[in-house]
């Protein structure tokens, strides 16, 4: 028989050795692959090209979901969330056009749609908040699911003002344990009380007391 060998383009292609030709001129060999793409076979006879095939390999069926959201965002705006669906081998499914998937949110979050059809292995949504905070994306299908949390801060660009103080500025003689207080216009973010905004001074040198 008459020995045949074959050969594919694209990625992550095994085929299994082919015996040599019969006596009809035929043999036989398995060719498989877990990259889905279009793929053509290029069959030789002692190096020689006798023929040539195009195979299609499809996603298999729906094994992991994963989401992402833009992060972080003011609360004055919507977080866009992007779901995609993957086989088992890391290929979007994208002949997945079928399965609903469910999304759940925490913490105040509020979702424009909480079930979406996936579109070629791939599916969008909007998530809001109105006030700061994170907020716990899931995303699932039967036992599948992914998630991500998106943090929401504040759209105020406005400052405080400070409405009263103690002591008054440029006060003298006053007392060493004197307890020094600022009443502001509103609340504050905790996070942005530090001591590149709020100091205490000597006066009148002006010099920071650590």
């Amino acid at each position: 028989g008459v020995k045949i060998s074959f050969s594919s383009t694209g990625s992550d292609n095994i085929f299994s050795r082919p015996e040599p030709t019969d006596e009809s001129g035929q043999t036989s060999a398995t060719f498989t692959s877990t990259k889905a793409e279009s793929k053509k076979i290029s069959i030789s006879a002692g190096g020689i090209l006798i023929g040539q095939s195009n195979v299609v390999f499809e996603p298999g069926k729906l094994a992991k979901l994963t989401v992402s959201a833009e992060s972080p965002v003011e609360t004055d705006r919507d977080s866009k969330i992007k779901i995609t669906g993957f086989d088992a081998f890391e290929n979007i499914v994208t002949n997945d056009s079928l399965t609903d998937v469910k999304i759940s949110v925490d913490n105040g979050g509020s979702l424009d749609l909480a079930l979406v059809n996936l579109t070629n292995g791939k599916a969008e949504a909007s998530l809001s908040k109105t006030s700061t905070g994170s907020v716990n994306i899931t995303v699932s299908y039967g036992s599948v699911s992914g998630s991500f949390r998106v943090v929401f801060t504040s759209s105020d660009k406005t400052p405080p003002l400070v409405l009263n103080q103690y002591p008054d500025k440029e006060t003298k003689d006053v007392l060493p344990d004197v307890l020094p207080y600022l009443e502001f216009s509103e609340p504050l973010d905790v996070s942005t009380i530090i001591s590149d905004n709020i100091q205490l001074r000597k006066y009148p040198s002006d010099t920071v007391i650590s």
